[in-house]
């Protein structure tokens, strides 16, 4: 292709600039004609017409001269494409790199923090289309090292945002692997280094912490890059490089870096030991917590604000919460200047132990005296003593806690009102009760609403249990709705609740479908809740041959059972009153690696034993766990009381008890499990003759829901149900709450 004349290329450069300004300032139509790897309105020049117009101005004149670039007009960026292409990135993400990054961090509203990412992933895509640039006329890079490190402040200060933090690395890339061997100063600054290091740390660290698969790079990974380069290292990067290493729990190499930095010479600051003391905190090493903590001294290192929320936060993790609150107290007692002593998040991390633990008077104390020492609580300090109260049921307390909250101009949270809700719908089994409950928990989520607080799948999923254990469906599916017409995708906690539903009125269609659709979803992971949701579903109703073909095929995907897995299994051949597959479960669990019997399980089969004549094998079990030491004595004796009190009882007249015999007499069919443990299933054989003549059953709750999700469906198909096509153990009074839709 031949070169255009300068005059030519001059004109070609007015046209791109004159389409440029029109797209970013939203008066015109964007250039249709397509660029390397995509300069375009879509990705960079959409900026919208909110900007401003020396953010507008900027953003075109770059664009303008990386344009100029690409199609040959000039063979490389001058000093004033340069001066442009800075110009464009200080005003996307503010002249210091921090305002709008700061606004995201410090909650100022989530307009402010989207319109913050929005910015900054501007920014990395203009550094993109500039190198794409350079690597297409071979020129060296328009990006000087002060921008990059202003897109990189203002990007990694956003927290909570991944997807942010990877258009940073992205276009950190394209600039610290620029050219053979090391990065030069010229390319990236040790400050941008230590500020993608910190980002992808946190990323790392909350993947690890939750469990999820991480969408990021290795921080250490960038750390080492920094290490190959002649840049000079100060105490921040190391600082950076001992939280990359304790992100991914290689403590041991976080402190090794420690000892590499005393050896170069670099003082160490209490950022460093900071960063330690929490990482040994989230692997409970209280070893490793108290050794960094006399480093530090022995350092001279002074503590600061953050020290002292570390200590405490590590020593709440490792169950020390005598140490937690004797650090709190040192803490306020040396330190001379009041912003090095314990802050808000020291206070918050030990009023979450102490709730955690039970010890709710003494988190409720702690919370007043915040405000004695001078330090005002946050929404996180409130929302956590409201979440221990909760679960603790003190509910009165609870609600007191909230109304001091809103007194205080502390506008609560998703994480409050989820808090609040848990403990509302916590124990409502009882159906007339969980009528009284849902109401309850409707009139929270339309306060929640009011308040403009946007619900999560944890509220959704939560308001879906409270419609289910009401028996209410009409209003779960009236949740499902919302879920869906929220943007929201159904996860496991939602599957598995329904799941519980389906199985309690006997919808087998309906329990099938929902198994399939999990097995189906790429976000949802069938883990071994879920199959102890449904064996324990089928145990309580009796239907130990579904329980176990659950638990079959449980085995047959490689899901590991647990404790609960046999407990379950055992509970429920007590309920059916066949206590000696109850005691073969028990033999099982104790010889299988990693696994023996809990408290709940002895009790369950202490009880069916005296409760069926086996108290033989009862005092076996007892005399076993006596001999285990004091703690196995102390649980003996209330065993034999429980075992006295069920060879008491009348094993006919035991319905009011917790373990229930079947209702209806059955032929028993043995059957094995691929873990060994033989059944006597139930079966009848009129049950299964009209099991094989009915026609498919349709569902019209279930198709409701799928309507609703957007999934294929038959909801408004002219179509009546088949006539009998109902579950034949299902009765008349419970019919209304099969038909979902009927109501």
């Amino acid at each position: 292709m031949a070169r255009p004349t300068p005059a030519a290329a001059r004109a070609i450069a007015r046209v791109d600039r004159a389409r440029l300004v029109a797209s970013t300032s939203g008066r015109g139509v964007a250039s249709s004609r397509p660029h390397a790897r995509g300069v375009s309105s879509r990705d960079v020049v959409a900026f919208g017409a909110a900007a401003d117009d020396d953010a507008t101005r900027a953003l075109a004149s770059a664009l303008s001269s990386v344009n100029a670039v690409r199609s040959g007009a000039r063979d490389r960026f001058d000093a004033l494409d340069a001066r442009a292409v800075e110009e464009a990135l200080r005003a996307l993400v503010g002249r210091d790199g921090r305002a709008d990054g700061e606004e995201a961090t410090t909650g100022r509203g989530r307009g402010d923090a989207r319109d913050a990412a929005a910015r900054v992933k501007k920014a990395c895509a203009l550094i993109r289309e500039v190198e794409s640039a350079c690597v297409t006329r071979g020129c060296e890079t328009a990006v000087t090292p002060r921008a990059m490190e202003a897109v990189a402040r203002a990007g990694c200060a956003i927290r909570g945002d991944a997807t942010t933090t990877l258009a940073v690395v992205r276009a950190f890339y394209t600039i610290a692997k620029k050219g053979k061997g090391a990065t030069s100063p010229s390319h990236a600054t040790v400050r941008t280094y230590t500020d993608v290091i910190a980002a992808l740390s946190r990323c790392a660290a909350e993947s690890r912490s939750s469990g999820a698969a991480r969408t990021t790079p290795s921080p250490v990974e960038v750390w080492l890059m920094l290490r190959a380069t002649p840049l000079r290292l100060d105490g921040a990067a190391f600082a950076a490089g001992v939280g990359a290493y304790a992100s991914e729990g290689r403590i041991e190499e976080a402190e090794k870096l420690l000892r590499e930095m005393t050896a170069e010479g670099v003082r160490a600051g209490p950022r460093l030991f900071n960063t330690l003391i929490a990482g040994y905190g989230r692997e409970k090493n209280l070893r490793g917590v108290e050794a960094s903590s006399m480093a530090m001294r022995t350092l001279g290192v002074t503590p600061n604000q953050a020290t002292w929320g570390a200590k405490i936060f590590a020593y709440v993790n490792c169950d020390r919460l005598d140490l937690a609150a004797d650090a709190l107290e040192q803490g306020i007692r040396f330190s001379p200047r009041r912003e090095r002593r314990p802050g808000v998040e020291a206070y918050t991390a030990l009023v979450q132990g102490f709730a955690r633990a039970g010890r709710l008077m003494e988190a409720d104390e702690l919370l007043r005296r915040m405000s004695r020492d001078g330090v005002e609580p946050n929404v996180y300090t409130y929302s956590t003593l409201i979440d221990g109260l909760a679960k603790g049921a003190q509910m009165d307390l609870a609600e007191t806690a909230f109304a001091e909250m809103r007194r205080a101009k502390i506008k609560p949270s998703v994480v409050t009102y989820n808090s609040l809700l848990k403990g509302v719908v916590r124990g409502s089994t009882d159906s007339e009760c969980a009528r009284e409950v849902l109401s309850r928990a409707s009139a929270l989520f339309e306060r929640m609403r009011e308040d403009g607080v946007a619900p999560d799948l944890v509220t959704y999923n939560t308001l879906v249990d409270a419609c289910i254990n009401a028996r209410e469906p009409t209003e779960a599916w009236n949740v499902l709705r919302e879920i869906s017409e929220s943007g929201l995708k159904p996860d496991v906690v939602t599957y598995t609740t329904l799941l519980k539903y389906f199985v309690q009125v006997g919808d087998d269609s309906a329990t099938q479908w929902v198994l399939s659709e999990m097995e189906t979803d790429p976000a949802v992971v069938q883990d071994v809740g879920v199959y102890n949701c449904l064996i324990n579903a089928y145990a309580r109703q009796g239907d130990m041959a579904r329980a176990l073909e659950t638990l079959d095929s449980m085995l047959a995907k490689d899901i590991v059972p647990n404790i609960a897995t046999y407990g379950t299994i055992l509970e429920g051949y007590v309920r059916v009153g066949n206590v000696s597959e109850a005691v073969r479960v028990y033999d099982a669990c104790k010889q299988t690696n990693g696994l023996s019997p809990d408290a709940r399980m002895r009790k369950s089969l202490i009880y069916g034993c005296g409760l069926y004549g086996m108290s033989d094998v009862a005092d076996c079990i007892i005399a076993d766990l006596q001999s285990t030491g004091p703690e196995g004595a102390k649980e003996a004796r209330k065993l034999h009381f429980v075992l006295q009190a069920a060879a008491g009882s009348d094993a006919s007249s035991s319905a009011a008890s917790p373990v229930r015999r079947r209702r209806r007499p059955a032929k028993k069919r043995p059957a094995t499990t691929a873990s060994g443990v033989a059944s006597t299933s139930t079966t009848n054989d009129d049950d299964r003759l009209l099991e094989q003549t009915q026609s498919p059953e349709w569902n019209r709750g279930l198709e409701m829901w799928k309507h609703w999700l957007g999934l294929p469906n038959s909801y408004y198909a002219d179509r009546v149900p088949a006539e009998g096509s109902r579950d034949v153990d299902v009765d008349a009074s419970s019919r209304a709450d099969v038909t979902f839709g009927e109501r």
